[in-house]
């Protein structure tokens, strides 16, 4: 007997655009598991990684139970070596022609088509997804959950996982204005304003694109601003996108039993709350927000925000 389609919540964006705190809420929901980010990154030695319930992530009886079970079906799977993330090449360039985010619709569908007619790329692609509804289910069937959210962000996951038989996906895109994340990425010193608004544009194009993949009715944005100023009508929205009950969000919501991969925010010892700040607003000087303005002023308004005039 077939088993029931796995409600799969994919959360896409760019990087710290508030998508390990949503994990950290959503994990707090008692009918949804989120891990974060499925695996750390390729950059990262899984051996010398914390979760966030602070042991070394190859020691963390969670994941220990979910590689159990992943073996199951995937007898090769390894905590220090996921290949959920779909890396098909080591060359940054070819990566990008192979399986990365193309400007274009029509260009990806092409691209694709080709991909998949090769057989030994259509092999790896089909053991990555394999292996990411694999840990999926473990973490549900562990948990005793009904949907699994993933914070893995890069937006081209849904164009592989949406094959997948055994998954539902739905899609939440998080997104900010431009200059929130260009004085996010900046501080945290990812480059250049103006970098940090090319790569803001980049990321968030390609999110905006991933929604074709996904029916409308399995599709939301959610706006930092708005999620931080109302948290708990956002986590409700999301309830109710993937047909599950409502759930008030903890008081301390780092206080509940979580095990996320995501950035320094997981290993968190402040209480968990989530606050509203404008500061952003005046962090950029004039000069920088010409520059922001030229590079992704007219992104930003068609994502819904209303800046620049």
């Amino acid at each position: 007997m077939a088993s029931a389609k796995l409600k799969y919540l994919q959360i896409t964006g760019v990087s710290h655009s508030g998508t390990t705190l949503l994990a950290f809420l959503l994990n707090a929901h008692d009918e949804i598991v989120s891990g974060g980010e499925m695996s750390p990154a390729a950059h990262v030695n899984p051996n010398f990684f914390s979760c966030s319930c602070r042991k070394e992530f190859t020691e963390c009886e969670f994941y220990c139970d979910v590689e159990a079970r992943v073996q199951q079906s995937v007898p090769e799977f390894r905590l220090d070596d996921w290949q959920t993330r779909f890396r098909v090449s080591g060359n940054r360039y070819l990566q990008k022609a192979l399986v990365g985010n193309l400007m274009g619709a029509r260009s990806e569908a092409v691209r694709d088509l080709l991909f998949n007619s090769v057989g030994p790329l259509k092999t790896e692609l089909d053991n990555r997804t394999l292996r990411v509804e694999s840990v999926a289910r473990a973490a549900v069937e562990l948990t005793g959950s009904s949907v699994y959210a993933d914070t893995t962000k890069n937006p081209r996951r849904v164009a592989y996982l949406k094959n997948r038989p055994g998954l539902d996906i739905y899609l939440i895109h998080v997104l900010k204005d431009v200059r929130q994340g260009v004085v996010s990425s900046t501080k945290r010193g990812r480059g250049t304003v103006a970098e940090g608004a090319a790569a803001w544009k980049r990321g968030n194009l390609a999110a905006h694109q991933a929604r074709r993949y996904v029916p409308d009715d399995h599709f939301m944005t959610i706006r930092y601003d708005e999620f931080a100023r109302n948290p708990q009508e956002t986590m409700d929205q999301i309830s109710r996108l993937v047909g599950v009950n409502p759930c008030p969000i903890p008081e301390n919501f780092f206080s509940a039993p979580h095990h996320i991969v995501g950035n320094n925010m997981r290993l968190s010892d402040g209480i968990g709350a989530v606050r509203s700040d404008d500061s952003w607003k005046s962090r950029l000087s004039d000069e920088d927000l010409i520059a922001v303005a030229k590079i992704a002023g007219k992104t930003n308004r068609l994502l819904g925000f209303d800046w620049p005039k």
